[in-house]
């Protein structure tokens, strides 16, 4: 299974059937979990070193409260400085996006003429994606530097997240119909 999907990478035609797809889904989307995990644990992770030592620095303006699996740290006043690298974690996000466009896009293409429709439907979240990663490193940098980022921006943020999201339900959506039985306008019916 991961062999034909490597082979195909770049085969934009025929059908893919539910079984081989779900199963590379599963093994692309695992994958990009734990490159997400190993990048951004450690991102977050130096923050949190940072509010601890601030903490215990001044614990006049702040409280540390530890308790079975968690520790709870309460700083008093805005510091734009405890901000995670929201750059490196958008820019990896993309990253990681683009990694799963390359690994999956041919997938999805052949899965939707599967149910007889064109492979421009996998296009549907794309615009929505861009518009959302674009204001989104002014907005995190503004943050950072302790500006109060603008509602007009972050309302442009969230409706273009809230199409996003609906793009890719009515994608994965049709993904998840089963197929046309027997062969249709983009070939026969795959064997899974």
């Amino acid at each position: 299974m991961i062999a034909y999907h490597i082979r195909n990478l770049a085969r934009l035609s025929g059908r893919e059937g539910q079984r081989s797809f779900w199963l590379w889904f599963a093994l692309v989307a695992a994958g990009l979990v734990a490159f997400g995990a190993a990048v951004a644990v450690p991102i977050f992770s130096a923050t949190f070193v940072r509010m601890e030592r601030f903490a215990l620095k001044h614990p006049e303006s702040s409280t540390i409260s530890r308790g079975p699996g968690h520790v709870r740290i309460e700083i008093e006043g805005a510091h734009p400085e405890f901000m995670p690298d929201m750059d490196a974690v958008l820019t990896l996000g993309a990253v990681a996006t683009l990694i799963a466009v390359f690994l999956l896009g041919a997938a999805v293409v052949r899965r939707l003429h599967d149910g007889n429709r064109t492979g421009r439907w996998a296009l549907l979240p794309v615009p929505f994606y861009v518009m959302g990663l674009a204001p989104s490193y002014p907005l995190f940098s503004a943050a950072r530097q302790g500006e109060v980022p603008g509602f007009g921006s972050f309302a442009l943020l969230m409706l273009s997240n809230l199409g996003y999201l609906g793009a890719l339900a009515t994608l994965l959506i049709f993904l998840a119909l089963p197929g046309t039985e027997g062969p249709n306008r983009f070939g026969d019916a795959p064997e899974d």
